[in-house]
């Protein structure tokens, strides 16, 4: 069967399927993940040096968003989604050619690819979709968020950037809340439907280990594919090399013999089809091997991070009793010298009211470079902010160096339902009793570059406030944050 891959390889790198003039991302990078195996390394390089090429010629154009799921052989796309199991895919096999050969020269394609699919987390930590054309797919798949967690480790061992890392652990934490059954014991299909796959299943076993077998409360499957994906549950997580092996040899009987390529053969989707399959051909290669490319090292998750969402009480006259969430964001120099720690209390003193502020505290590493923070208030149902023109913030922040630098930056952001993110001027934290800001509101406050809704503000369905910390140096401050209100 390998000689069939070997044959079906054309000039530009890519394994093509009989009678075919296009391919998907997908297949391709299965290709590339068998010549890895197979230790024809030149092979794969092929594979992924035209999808290097592809994305330097797409950037000359404009911001690269991402690969498309299928195109001509010419490399012209043939689908409008932009999708981020398409990108997982590519990262996937950019790892596994490093990790097998030493050589990093595709990483910095895997890690712009993980920017794009990072710029896809939403509010709880989740990984949507992707994009249909320039709309954006606000919906979640347990597919998805299991495959972002098995690649990142790889890219967090192989690039040194703790944002991985951080971010492997967030999107565990995700599928965990959000789309795990407890009856079911599977992680739904998406965020917003009660439905279960077997192949969902079967990743969640081969990715996160025995404790999940919510594969056993479905039949046995009748596709190619996903009985392969068994046959590595067997082998790989279980070590019942015996049900593997029976799997596989009656997998083998529906070999088909190329019409193409003279003494090579592949398999079909499914007993009885009549055309050789490049992604389940190449998951039965794997599979021989005893292959399982999702594999995480279990001593990954042995070293607990410090994570959002961490609770809080933060009772105030002017905002309704609730969770304060926390959310950090994790730029990679914060993290190769020392950790950077933000630390949320309620204080009863040097506050205005006495009603309890919340304080701050905020150390950033002495290598980190404009290091920031975003302390993010999520409600669970949207807020109708419409008959309020004013916010009002009391703020003190101080240092506890000789010389008091008010080199720190503290804004306002507000996010609606659409996911439009507006942000306030600068609030002013002069003052050594603290500072009361009244800013206007919504006027005034300006979008986000990164905001992914219809350019419209709606501030009748609020999602979320966030109080957002920037600063050049490495000083640690202690900011009050005391009567939050509108008016």
């Amino acid at each position: 069967m390998y000689y069939w891959f070997y044959l079906s390889q054309n000039q530009e790198g890519l394994v093509i399927s009989e009678n075919k003039d296009n391919f998907t991302v997908e297949e391709e990078a299965a290709a590339a993940l068998v010549f890895i195996k197979r230790g024809h390394y030149h092979r794969a390089e092929k594979i992924l040096e035209f999808f290097q090429k592809l994305k330097t010629k797409n950037s000359k154009s404009g911001e690269f968003k991402g690969f498309y799921r299928y195109y001509q052989v010419n490399g012209e796309p043939l689908s409008t989604e932009i999708l981020t199991g398409t990108q997982l895919w590519l990262i996937l096999a950019a790892n596994e050619y490093s990790l097998s050969t030493g050589d990093k020269k595709f990483l910095p394609m895997a890690e712009s690819l993980a920017k794009i699919i990072l710029s896809m987390e939403g509010l709880e930590h989740g990984i949507a979709a992707g994009y249909w054309e320039t709309t954006p797919l606000l919906y979640f798949t347990s597919n998805d968020n299991l495959f972002a967690v098995s690649v990142f480790p790889k890219l967090w061992k192989l690039s040194g950037s703790s944002e991985y890392r951080f971010a492997a652990w967030r999107t565990k934490q995700f599928l965990s809340k959000f789309l795990w059954s407890d009856e079911n014991k599977n992680f739904k299909r998406k965020s917003f439907k009660n439905e279960f796959d077997i192949t969902d299943s079967l990743w969640t076993t081969l990715i996160l280990g025995d404790k999940y077998q919510g594969w056993t409360n479905f039949s046995t499957p009748t596709d190619f594919y996903n009985q392969i994906l068994l046959s590595l549950v067997y082998s790989t997580v279980f070590a019942e090399k015996e049900k593997s092996l029976d799997l596989l040899s009656k997998i083998k009987e529906s070999l088909l013999w190329s019409k193409k390529h003279q003494g090579s053969a592949g398999l079909p989707v499914v007993q009885g089809g009549n055309e050789i399959d490049i992604f389940v051909s190449a998951w039965y290669l794997l599979a021989l091997k005893k292959y399982n490319p999702f594999f995480i090292d279990p001593d990954f998750w042995k070293n607990k991070v410090m994570l959002p969402p961490s609770e809080r009480q933060f009772k105030g006259d002017n905002f309704e009793e609730g969770l304060l969430k926390t959310m950090l964001t994790y730029p990679p120099e914060l993290f190769e010298e020392t950790e950077c720690r933000i630390n949320l209390d309620i204080e009863k003193e040097d506050v205005k009211s006495g009603a309890g502020a919340l304080r701050i505290y905020f150390v950033p590493s002495e290598k980190a470079k404009n290091p920031s923070a975003v302390i993010n208030r999520e409600f669970v149902e949207w807020q109708d902010f419409s008959t309020f023109s004013m916010l009002k913030v009391w703020i003190k922040a101080s240092t506890n160096t000789k010389i008091f630098i008010y080199d720190i930056k503290i804004n306002m952001g507000m996010l609606d339902s659409d996911g439009e993110f507006w942000v306030s001027p600068n609030l002013s934290v002069t003052g050594r009793k603290g500072f009361l800001n009244s800013l206007s509101f919504p006027n005034g406050w300006a979008r986000d570059p990164k905001s992914r809704g219809n350019g419209v503000f709606d501030v009748q369905r609020i999602s979320a406030i966030k109080i957002m910390i920037a600063q050049n140096g490495d000083i640690p401050w202690n900011i009050y944050l005391d009567d939050l209100g509108f008016e």
